[in-house]
């Protein structure tokens, strides 16, 4: 974040903030109080103090772009949860990245046994249901930890985390208007 006068050039803070703490961080920084609606937190105390904490987890959530495909996640600063509700779809993105041109290569070296595990995530079905990576060594998360043992009270943790912030009633419903999984899987292979 560029703050002249109050941020110094290069800077770094490893706390956790989330999108939804910007506009709470704008309204303090101009004196004006933020509504009671809104979800995020100011963050203004970490850019003179950047060791501060304003809180333990952020989380986020992926609906649909071309297709119904919930999930949910919760960042902590060095894990990322994953929630996937339906499973049955592959990881495949939108359908403006499957047109691309990258895309397009990977399905035909997919296809001619020539990429590696990494490379295959996106086309894997089904998909795990839950996600766990260490996003400080392994920041592009291509390692799911969550079914290694000695992950497992963090796993519990995470979950539990996930269960405090996630909003009531959930709402996962495929009966969106948008494509069904089955031909969301027909146009994207």
């Amino acid at each position: 974040m560029r703050f002249p006068g109050v941020v110094a050039p290069g800077s770094t803070c490893r706390s956790i903030v989330s999108s939804v703490d910007l506009a709470p961080t704008i309204l303090d920084i101009c004196k004006v109080r933020a509504p009671k609606t809104f979800q995020g937190r100011s963050f203004s105390p970490l850019l003179t103090r950047p060791s501060k904490t304003i809180r333990r987890y952020a989380y986020a959530e992926h609906n649909w772009h071309d297709f119904d495909d919930h999930g949910r996640s919760v960042h902590s600063v060095r894990f990322n949860y994953i929630r996937n509700y339906y499973t049955d779809i592959p990881g495949t993105p939108p359908a403006d990245a499957v047109r691309s041109i990258t895309y397009q290569a990977m399905r035909r070296l997919r296809d001619a046994g020539r990429l590696n595990d990494n490379q295959k995530g996106c086309f894997i079905k089904p998909r795990p249901r839950e996600e766990l990576y260490d996003v400080e060594n392994d920041p592009f998360e291509l390692q799911n930890l969550a079914e290694v043992d000695k992950y497992a009270p963090l796993l519990k943790q995470m979950r539990a985390a996930w269960r405090r912030g996630r909003p009531r009633p959930m709402t996962m419903c495929r009966k969106s208007g948008g494509p069904t999984s089955s031909t969301a899987r027909r146009v994207i292979g």
